[in-house]
């Protein structure tokens, strides 16, 4: 069971919100009438905050994003997690 459970670490990465570390798989930002940041893990019990607004910044080798966003939702499925902002 401990080898699973570092195997899923391995392929996640770390985020700063509000400079709280919580660590993701995957986001992605929609455009369709909102701006909507999607945050997708597999470790779950992390407690994203559900602000009003927080801080949110992503750095990867690609990407370089800081952005503010509103919490809005998560949805919880057996694969993984969700957790949603709006951009502000």
């Amino acid at each position: 069971m401990f080898d699973k459970k570092q195997e899923k670490i391995k392929k996640h990465f770390d985020i700063y919100i509000d400079g709280k570390k919580f660590k993701i798989m995957n986001f992605f930002i929609t455009e369709t009438p909102d701006k909507w940041l999607r945050l997708v893990t597999k470790i779950r019990g992390q407690q994203f905050p559900r602000k009003t607004v927080a801080e949110i910044i992503i750095t990867t080798p690609d990407d370089n994003i800081s952005l503010h966003g509103c919490f809005m939702h998560n949805v919880s499925s057996p694969a993984c997690e969700e957790w949603c902002y709006e951009i502000v």
